[in-house]
């Protein structure tokens, strides 16, 4: 009995050492050290991971997992101190805490630090405004962006070489908030964090971007002695990933009632499905009841469809896709061809011009790259004669989505055509007859006091005028007149009303015509229109210009002032215009009258090439003179449009590069962004005219475009490194007919163009050079922004 006792007993210390011994072996956390407090330290403001709660206490993804990763690895005995992150990061390095939370491989990586394994991917983002144009690392040049000290983003940007501009901040809830305040352009940071404070905090209008850049891990990290520790805390956070712990602490804070919103989708899906059943039953109930109903109706929406396309004399047809047959189902006009043809024989009717675009129309659909078609072609019936058709095709599909049926209405449209041609014909010598006589036709109702524009060759079709706003474009001088012609067709007092007055102009009908100012105007009217009672509904008269009749006496006088001015200045300019024509011209002359001789085709090749390049200078030449003839005539108007500077520049550099000399670099200098208020067409001209003289005096280097504001003005210059000009030829370079070296191609006109009209802009043209060094041509204008 009592061997069997210590036997007994022997089996349960043996079977409790085996236990013990098998649960240390499945339980690798039972070690010394578990009994001692270990201190975790974190940031207090990073949001979803680590911060302080309303209660002031530790809360947050990395809290709750590092929490469930410590009490699978057995310890018990901690505590979580949360402060700013930089302190927390250097008491662990110290020895003074245990475990770092929300530790950044990317940034952190310290010989001081052991890292666990990952706890949470995330990719690299920037936050900014929904409206920035701001779309991918190229655009962060110049802008203003905030980053946080130490952060991976602040590494990033270094790599990349990005050092400008850099604006630190303490928490990334700071940094969104002074974006969100119109502070600066980008914040660098992890797009969880920022998605969780912009929805706890319901910011609007701001927008979070990926970069392309590896995603950063977080891990938890200790000093160089807790590497016993970090190896439990990744058995924990491994034995947390494998049962599930891992995905709810994760779907808590980053998928945001995702139980609940399933509920309700749930809820919602059920209660949809049972209102559908309801639905269904009462629409095939209702169904039922109206297919009788439907059935008689379609018979009788049959027999007026018949009815609707005899008389409208249209043709409805199908297109088998399959065989490729064509069947009219109702052949009432001329121009039938029969039913159950192939489309090829059909096809044969067709004008030859309108055969390919047909089998087009009717392929394309066939193979389902259209749906639908509307075609106009002409027909050649059986008796010769050829009629227009106008047809409408839609494609029918199976329930895969292919074509299998085209049907299409056909109409004759012959008539229509004719009349058209003869309401344009009409209208055409209406137009011809208002624009010989400089007349408008208009049309004037008493009762709505509305003046209807219905011809003119400056002003759109159907225009209406109010009589107010129509008031407000006379003469003040003659605003009287005005009030009692159109006080007398309101009160309807005479069949005919006629008045004459000074009104403003919007167009340019003459050469002495300005925009906005006023001119004389012949008004004839007569009753147009009556009622039931016979009072007059509608005026219908033309309105004249008779400006050029009131100031040709002045006109006159001003003539003869100019002509006695201009005759002293009508030698030298007849002398250098007879020398500047007479080259090309004789060129012209001189090797077209060779090319009638026994010339080779390589001569000829030549000839031609001589008379073209003649023929440009000669056509340069006069439309130099027209312009110059403009500016000095004051008749020259300037466009003034708003319009971004930078990229005017940009694109004017790339459209000059196109015919630059082969070894002259074109290049554009545009250090910034400017919006500006100016002749976007005037400019063009100026800088092209630079460029072309830089590029004939520059036979290597460089021509550079730039510009910059100078007290409120812009200047733009052209800076080139060819032979540079001589001081005393740099105060006539801007002359007329001034030509520095006259070996060189043009007419010495476009610099002179150009000073005109900088003068119009209200600027100034200049040049600065050096023999041998180069020439800088520029001009400034006022700097101004639309108002």
């Amino acid at each position: 009995m009592k061997s069997r006792t210590i036997y007994l007993v022997s089996f349960i210390l043996l079977l409790a050492g085996s236990i013990a011994f098998l649960s240390y072996a499945e339980n690798p956390f039972l070690n010394s050290g578990k009994d001692r407090e270990i201190i975790i330290q974190g940031s207090r403001t990073s949001p979803p991971f680590e911060f302080l709660n309303k209660e002031e206490k530790p809360a947050g993804f990395d809290v709750e997992l590092v929490t469930a990763a410590l009490k699978a690895a057995g310890y018990e005995n901690y505590i979580i101190l949360l402060d700013d992150y930089r302190t927390s990061l250097r008491n662990v390095v110290k020895g003074d805490a245990d475990i770092l939370l929300g530790a950044e491989e990317k940034a952190d990586k310290s010989d001081s630090l052991l890292y666990s394994i990952p706890t949470c991917t995330m990719n690299c983002n920037y936050i900014t405004y929904q409206k920035s144009d701001i779309k991918c690392l190229a655009d962060f040049r110049d802008k203003e962006i905030m980053v946080e000290k130490g952060s991976w983003a602040e590494h990033y940007l270094e790599t990349m070489g990005i050092r400008e501009n850099i604006y630190y901040i303490r928490t990334i809830s700071e940094g969104i908030n002074m974006l969100h305040k119109g502070m600066h352009d980008i914040l660098m940071a992890n797009g969880l964090t920022a998605h969780y404070i912009i929805t706890k905090q319901n910011i609007s209008g701001m927008e979070v971007r990926p970069l392309n850049v590896p995603p950063t891990q977080y891990v938890f990290a200790t000093g160089l002695k807790g590497k016993e520790l970090l190896n439990n805390i990744n058995a924990g956070l491994r034995k947390i990933m494998a049962d599930g712990t891992y995905d709810k602490i994760y779907g808590k804070w980053f998928f945001y009632d995702s139980e609940k919103k399933y509920m309700k989708t749930i809820f919602k899906i059920v209660l949809l499905a049972i209102l559908m059943a309801a639905a269904l039953s009462i629409f095939i109930f209702m169904l039922r009841k109206n297919v009788a109903k439907a059935t008689r109706k379609l018979n009788y929406f049959r027999q007026e469809l018949e009815l609707a396309m005899r008389a409208g004399d249209i043709v409805a047809w199908t297109y088998d896709t399959n065989n490729k047959h064509l069947k009219r189902i109702h052949e009432f006009s001329s121009f039938s061809s029969g039913s159950g043809i192939p489309f090829s024989e059909d096809l044969t009717h067709f004008l030859p011009n309108d055969r390919e675009k047909v089998r087009k129309a009717i392929d394309d659909i066939s193979a389902g790259l259209k749906d639908s078609a509307y075609l106009q072609f002409g027909y050649r019936n059986q008796d010769g004669s050829i009629s227009y058709i106008e047809t409408n095709m839609q494609s029918l599909k199976n329930t895969s989505g292919i074509p299998y049926r085209i049907v299409g209405t056909e109409k004759d449209i012959t008539e229509d055509r004719e009349m058209q041609k003869k309401l344009e014909q009409y209208y055409t010598k209406v137009q011809f007859i208002n624009k010989a006589n400089d007349l408008t036709l208009m049309q004037y109702n008493p009762q709505k006091h509305e003046i209807q524009i219905l011809s003119n060759e400056y002003e759109n079709m159907s225009v209406i005028y109010t009589k107010k706003n129509y008031l407000q474009m006379v003469d003040p001088a003659d605003m009287e007149i005005a009030d009692i012609f159109f006080r007398n067709m309101d009160n309807s007092t005479s069949q005919t009303v006629n008045a004459e007055f000074r009104m403003k102009t919007s167009h340019n009908d003459m050469a002495c015509y300005l925009y906005d100012i006023y001119q004389w105007y012949a008004f004839h009217t007569t009753a147009y229109e009556f009622d039931e009672n016979g009072k007059i509904t509608d005026y219908l008269g033309i309105k004249r210009n008779n400006n050029k009749w009131r100031i040709l006496n002045e006109n006159l006088i001003k003539l003869k002032n100019k002509a006695d001015s201009a005759n002293k200045l009508k030698s030298t300019f007849l002398a250098n215009m007879s020398h500047e024509i007479r080259n090309p011209l004789n060129a012209i002359v001189g090797f077209s009258d060779l090319m009638c001789g026994d010339v080779s085709e390589n001569e000829k090749e030549q000839y031609v090439s001589i008379i073209n390049t003649n023929n440009e200078m000669l056509l340069q030449l006069i439309n130099d003179v027209i312009d110059l003839s403009k500016i000095e005539s004051g008749s020259y108007e300037l466009d003034y449009t708003s319009f971004n500077l930078r990229k005017f520049m940009e694109e004017l550099t790339i459209s000059l590069q196109i015919n630059k000399p082969p070894k002259v670099s074109i290049f554009c200098e545009c250090p910034f962004d400017i919006e500006i208020y100016a002749d976007r067409l005037r400019i063009t001209q100026i800088i092209t005219n630079f460029v072309h003289n830089a590029g004939k005096f520059t036979k290597s280097g460089s021509i550079k475009i730039y510009y910059r504001i100078e007290n409120d003005e812009i200047l733009i210059a052209v800076k080139d490194t060819g032979i540079g000009i001589e001081p005393e030829n740099q105060k006539k370079i801007f002359d007329r007919f001034e030509k520095l070296n006259h070996s060189i191609q043009g007419s010495g006109l476009g610099l002179s163009i150009c000073k005109g009209l900088v003068k119009l802009m209200n600027g100034t043209i200049g040049v600065e050079s050096s023999p041998g060094k180069g020439s800088t041509f520029w001009f400034r204008i006022p700097y101004k922004k639309k108002e």
